[in-house]
């Protein structure tokens, strides 16, 4: 099965997604038009990140990871380790328990 990679540049917003032997360029995206409701896996983590007043690219960026990892991570397409959630949640700086917070609705 092959793996989608979605890559941006920060600098002008043109996102690259290779998916297989394709490639799909787009100008000017930003982090809602990479992650959808279908990403919205833990509403728990989402508000959290309101009440932080981050967005997923500051986070990912705190983490040392690309939006698009993050978002693959969010949705469950791809795992989230403890030692990541353990981060999240020292980054969002939350005091509920790792269950509650990454509880999939």
């Amino acid at each position: 099965m092959p793996v989608t990679l979605n890559l941006i540049n920060e600098k002008t917003k043109n996102s690259i997604d290779l998916y297989g032997n394709s490639c799909k360029i787009e100008k000017g995206v930003n982090e809602k038009s990479l992650i959808g409701k279908e990403d919205a896996m833990f509403p728990n983590l989402e508000a959290e990140i309101a009440r932080a007043r981050t967005t997923k690219t500051k986070l990912a960026r705190e983490m040392g990871i690309t939006l698009g990892t993050l978002s693959l991570k969010l949705s469950g397409k791809s795992d989230l380790s403890l030692p990541e959630a353990k981060k999240i949640k020292k980054l969002l700086k939350v005091n509920i328990p790792l269950e509650e917070l990454f509880h999939e609705d």
